[in-house]
């Protein structure tokens, strides 16, 4: 499950968003998101990869609510959804337009989009 997948000149990003209460986000009785987002980065990668397209995926945690650090954070950014456009549109071009397109392609035709 994703939540939202954005491809753009300065890559490809996979955001999953967690609004959360304050119970949960301290309770811990939750599957860890880091973990999450890290298993569907991977999973969109491979997908990316074994179609010959370009496949670095950045993974992103949106949310306004604290969420615990994880030993699985690994390269996953945490940030408010208020700051995502800004941080989308700042990142060093990656894709060409074509590039761009083609991943676009690959996504509308073999992923569930809706």
């Amino acid at each position: 499950q994703v939540d939202h997948l954005v491809v753009g000149p300065t890559g490809v990003f996979l955001i999953e968003t967690k609004s959360w209460s304050r119970s949960t986000a301290s309770g811990k009785q939750y599957f860890d998101p880091y973990e999450q987002v890290g298993r569907a980065g991977l999973l969109c990668h491979c997908l990316l990869k074994d179609s010959g397209l370009p496949n670095r995926v950045r993974t992103i945690i949106a949310s306004h609510q604290w969420i615990a650090e994880s030993r699985l954070r690994g390269y996953t950014e945490r940030m408010p959804p208020d700051r995502l456009a800004g941080y989308l549109q700042t990142r060093q071009a990656a894709l060409s337009s074509a590039d761009v397109a083609r991943v676009v392609a690959f996504v509308k035709e073999h992923l569930s989009v809706g």
